[in-house]
Order: structure tokens, then sequence, then C-alpha cells
């Protein structure tokens, strides 16, 4: 063999070692786990012997944010733009972190029932901390982006292992505080019109739905089905958690379309799972200053309302009997 493409060859091994090794070393390091911090609970390890567990979206994972501080023995499973598929597939996965009685938290908001994991637009967020065998779907492309996430136009990152940077596990640490009315209606009517736009409804207040739309509902509809019934065959104890929404975001959606999308999704899944519905909670309507941008993402004060708030309603309706019972 000639010896120039020897030396080529061996080149393109060492430089292919190289970049394996950088990338495996990024992936543990705190730049990596900073940057990604929405989901660094999930890379630090998930606890055993859990007592309580939320799922869903955004929504979710800013509502329950305080676990800690409640010192109570939780864990916070969701992460932006999650689908109910995701969920199921979290569920699976960590479902022997969970003790025996485990409160298996799924948040539901408005639209949910009309949302999938193919509209997910980086769905290899999820392929380091989900099997591929209980992921919805599995291509190469993602596997590959979310394994080597040096690339090209980010070897500025590499830095990253040379200068030591502090863990940052707020998952709330980017995320920036809207101050005024005005900048809240902003944020409120470009949510609304960004769901009417994805799920092509003709407004948030209708009740017919087309084809595609009654097919993501139903779809959904079993995935929270199967959700409850793997709860109960574990021992675990399902409820469903409406969140709270400030009066700038309720304003676009009718009674009538909660009743004919949302609720009637929750009915036919499961008529004997709790229900707590906060998404017109009378706390939280005309107090902006509880969420992050007015009305959709609550801060850490909203969320320690409504973690107490709904601690203590699960102990009303007799589900646990003191906050005690979810101390670690």
């Amino acid at each position: 063999m000639n010896i120039s493409l020897i030396i080529v060859l061996s080149l393109l091994i060492i430089l292919g070692l190289l970049y394996l090794i950088l990338n495996i070393l990024y992936r543990h390091s705190e730049s990596y786990k900073n940057r990604n911090v929405t989901k660094r609970r999930f890379l630090d390890g998930v606890p055993n012997n859990l007592k309580v567990v939320n799922f869903g979206s955004n929504y979710m994972m800013y509502a329950f944010d305080n676990y800690r501080e409640l010192n109570i023995s939780g864990f916070n499973f969701s992460m932006p733009a999650q689908s109910l598929e995701i969920d199921e597939a979290l569920l699976h996965q960590y479902s022997s972190h969970f003790s025996k009685g485990c409160i298996v938290v799924f948040g539901v908001a408005a639209c949910v029932p009309f949302y999938g994991y193919s509209y997910c637009n980086d769905p290899e967020k999820y392929y380091d901390i989900i099997k591929s065998r209980y992921l919805p779907s599995w291509n190469l492309k993602s596997t590959l982006k979310a394994f080597f996430p040096l690339r090209l136009k980010q070897w500025r990152l590499v830095k990253g292992l040379i200068y030591k940077e502090g863990p940052i596990t707020e998952i709330s640490a980017f995320t920036k505080q809207i101050e005024d009315v005005a900048s809240c209606k902003k944020a409120m009517n470009n949510y609304a019109m960004g769901w009417q736009n994805m799920f092509h409804f003709k407004s948030l207040k209708q009740t017919d739905f087309d084809k595609d739309q009654l097919e993501s509902l139903n779809k959904n509809t079993v995935v929270l089905k199967r959700m409850f019934s793997f709860c109960k065959e574990k021992g675990f104890i399902p409820v469903v958690l409406i969140p709270p929404f400030g009066k700038e975001l309720n304003q676009y959606y009718s009674e009538d379309f909660i009743s004919a999308s949302l609720k009637k999704c929750l009915k036919q899944a499961g008529q004997d799972v709790p229900v707590f519905d906060y998404r017109k909670h009378s706390s939280f309507q005309e107090h902006p200053n509880l969420f992050f941008d007015g009305a959709f993402s609550l801060n850490k004060r909203g969320s320690l309302k409504m973690m107490k708030l709904f601690f203590e309603e699960l102990k009303n309706n007799n589900i646990i009997k003191s906050y005690q019972d979810l101390y670690k």
C-alpha cells in the first residue's frame, strides 16, 4: 500500500478518534449541561424512590420548579415543547425510579390534544435521555446531532473543556421576566396566533375540527389512556392538572373550544382519574407578576404558590394524608 495513503488514513483515524473523545468529554462537561439547563436534571441523574413526578411541556416545567424548596421527593420530567408521546416515553423509561403509590401528575393545557412529536423541530434533545426503543420515532441524523454536539460552526464550544464553568441548575436561569402589561399582551397574542397557525385553527374559539385535527385529538386521547393504565398497573396514582393561565391568555380561548377538545380528551381517556382545573384559578388571573411572561409560564413565586395550592388539594381529596407523605 502506498505510504502516503497509509499516512493519510492514519491521520483521518487519529482525527476521528480525537473528534469522538472531544465530544464525549464535552457532553460530560458543565458547559454542555449549562447550555442544556432545561434537561440537565436528567443528565445529572434521576433519583430513586420518587414520591411525586410531573409530566408536560413548558407550562409544567415552570409550574413545578420548587420541589427542592418544599423538600419534596419529586422530579420534574417536563421540558419545552414536550408532547404526550414523549411523556409516555419518559414514563416507561424512568418508572423504576418511582416509589409505590407515587403521585404522577400529567399536565395538559389547552392545545396539547392537537400537539404531537412530529411538531418537534429538535428531537435530538431527547436522544441522550431516552432510549431509542421508547422514542415515537428514530432517525440517524438526530442521533448524530445528539451524540456529536461539536460541529463545524460550534468548535468554540471546546473552550468549555478548558475554562471550567460553575453549574447552572435553575431551569429558569435564562428566562426573562416581562415587567409591563404591553409586553405581556404582545407575548400572549404571539402565543395564541402561533398555536392557531400551527394547528390550522380558524380561531381558538371554534368547536368544529377537521379530519387531521380530530385524528390528533383521538391519538392523544389514546396516549393518555395508555399512561393512566400503565400507572395503575404499576401501583402509581395518576392525576391530571390543567395549569393556570392568566387572563391575558385565557381571553383567546372559548369555553366551548376547551370543552370540545381538552375536556373531551380527558373524559374519554379516563373518567376515574382526578382532574384539577387551575386554568382560570382566581389566584392567578389578575396577577401577571406570578408569570415570567405575564400569563403562561409561572415564575418561581408563581410556581411555589401553585404547588402549595395543588398539594393542599391533593390532601383535601384524600390522595395524600399530609405533606409529610411527600417529603424526602
